[in-house]
């Protein structure tokens, strides 16, 4: 019985980074995500990247950015910073960054998630989930509106997110 062969030799088909960290409140998420945005950064432009050249932007839930610039302005590397929280902003956010930057960090991604609970909540006049309502908030108006852009985008993404 002969089979058909799935495999091929590896090759990079997705040359932007996707990178998640979760952590409780102090453990170091947004230092550990500015590091790594730096290091991207300077690697990109040893290698001649020419997007390389372009801002590090940050859509910042908490006020973290405020702990990063220094090391932003020590490693020369300019950084934009959206403090805000919903998920509207958020993709607006993400439209904005494919344009014109080089990574998007997005701290804490658990803020725009809780706002959207919030807002339909607030919508249907309730102060609790239904079973039904999951199929509406994860679907195509829900949540996926952001998860399909991640997982797609000719963005570099460094999320943080809650414990």
């Amino acid at each position: 019985m002969s089979s058909i062969n799935p495999f091929k030799p590896a090759e990079n088909t997705s040359a932007f980074l996707k990178m998640g960290i979760m952590g409780k409140q102090g453990a170091g998420k947004t230092k550990t995500a500015g590091k790594v945005a730096i290091g991207l950064i300077q690697h990109l432009k040893a290698r001649g990247v020419d997007y390389a050249s372009k801002p590090v932007a940050m859509f910042d839930t908490e006020t973290g950015s405020d702990y990063l610039i220094p090391d932003f302005k020590a490693a020369g590397i300019p950084f934009v910073v959206a403090k805000t929280k919903t998920l509207a902003e958020l993709l607006q956010s993400l439209d904005w960054a494919e344009e014109n930057a080089s990574a998007l960090i997005i701290d804490s991604i658990t803020h725009p998630y809780r706002e959207m609970i919030a807002a339909y909540l607030k919508k249907k006049q309730r102060t609790f989930l239904q079973i039904d309502d999951w199929q509406y908030l994860k679907g195509e108006h829900g949540w996926a509106q952001f998860t399909k852009r991640y997982i797609n985008s000719k963005l570099h993404i460094i999320m943080c997110g809650r414990a």
